[in-house]
């Protein structure tokens, strides 16, 4: 049997209706990858590095079975379903990791464990 294990997933969406584009994509990944177990309030943050509209993120706990390269695969092709593009994705973004990190430390009784 396949082991299973807690990833956590920051989700983001600057594509109108933002917030049924998060849900969709909770539900998808609920489907396609695992159990979501906790989710974060959803955030909004100003858009960076390009001018297409602010985001609303969520961070969420999947409890999986997949491998990384299958969790990879099943969340790219859940973007691409949504309609979502890799190709102008800005990695730098520390507002979103921070949001993730507070998450994290709230959901471990103040540590964040990684």
């Amino acid at each position: 049997m396949p082991t299973s294990h807690t990833t956590y997933l920051s989700l983001g969406s600057n594509i109108p209706d933002r917030a049924a584009n998060l849900r969709r994509a909770v539900e998808q990944i609920a489907v396609s990858v695992g159990t979501v177990t906790l989710q974060s309030p959803i955030y909004e943050t100003q858009s960076w590095g390009y001018t297409d509209g602010d985001y609303l993120n969520q961070t969420i706990a999947v409890e999986t079975t997949l491998t990384p390269q299958q969790l990879l695969a099943a969340t790219a092709a859940i973007e691409t379903a949504l309609g979502t593009s890799l190709q102008n994705i800005v990695v730098d973004r520390e507002e979103d990791a921070k949001a993730a990190i507070v998450f994290l430390q709230k959901r471990e009784g103040g540590r964040a464990t990684f």
